[in-house]
């Protein structure tokens, strides 16, 4: 399989100590400009196993077992992503959509509030296809090279440090001040979680329809606005 960034293969564990299967994680094998070996990559995963590395105490984070460079030794997660679970002719029942909602949010949770002081890591890039079922049984959160290490603020003795991000990734997925380049904070996280919410709610992503007749940034216009997709009226009674 793979992401943008890194191409993902399966491989068998060589200790007692190391699950059956691992997943790693490598530069993806395709010529384009963003993929070099270049300072900006290098740092995109030095953050990844960062990330994950302080979030090792969390059930509902993907396990990392080691790093070097750009590559990665990961938990397998052979039953695929959120999307796959909410694709067409699934059998994801209410009960499977509550309890995964329950570890969505523990996930998110556990990221913002992991050193008990406040938050100072924003995932920034949550949507369906970075929640995988593991072989533990539970949804986990992963993917963290595009995550954003939050100042503290010594001043005040606060987190409030915002951070600017000059690129929304695009999807219907994001927060308002993300489409508005405005300055940013862990709280579009919880946005984009919300997002999540409302799939497994509803069956579909939010603005999913008009995302594809027109394009993100038809469905942004709206959420700059402070629109939100409707919810079902069965929902509302």
């Amino acid at each position: 399989a793979n992401g943008f960034f890194r191409d993902v293969w399966v491989v068998n564990g060589t200790t007692d100590v190391l699950p059956e299967q691992l997943a790693v994680k490598t530069l993806r094998l395709r010529d384009s400009s963003k993929l070099d070996f270049d300072a900006r990559n290098y740092h995109r995963h030095n953050v990844d196993a960062i990330a994950y590395e302080r979030l090792t105490a969390s059930t509902f984070v993907m396990n990392i077992f080691g790093y070097c460079g750009m590559s990665g030794i990961f938990e397998y997660a052979p039953d695929g992503d959120l999307s796959d679970a909410l694709s067409d002719g699934n059998t994801f029942t209410k009960k499977e959509r509550f309890k995964t909602a329950l570890e969505v949010i523990q996930a998110v949770s556990d990221l913002h509030n992991f050193n008990r002081r406040a938050p100072s890591i924003a995932h920034t890039d949550i949507w369906h296809s970075q929640i995988v079922k593991t072989q533990r049984g539970v949804w986990a959160l992963s993917d963290f090279n595009r995550a954003q290490f939050l100042y503290w603020n010594s001043t005040n003795n606060a987190t409030n440090c915002p951070y600017f991000y000059q690129h929304t990734n695009g999807y219907p997925f994001r927060s308002p001040e993300e489409y508005s380049y405005e300055a940013q904070t862990e709280a579009i996280d919880v946005y984009s979680t919300g997002n999540i919410l409302f799939s497994l709610l509803m069956d579909k992503w939010p603005y999913e329809e008009l995302y594809k007749e027109k394009n993100t940034d038809a469905v942004s216009k709206l959420i700059v606005m402070g629109n939100r997709d409707s919810l079902s009226t069965e929902l509302l009674v």
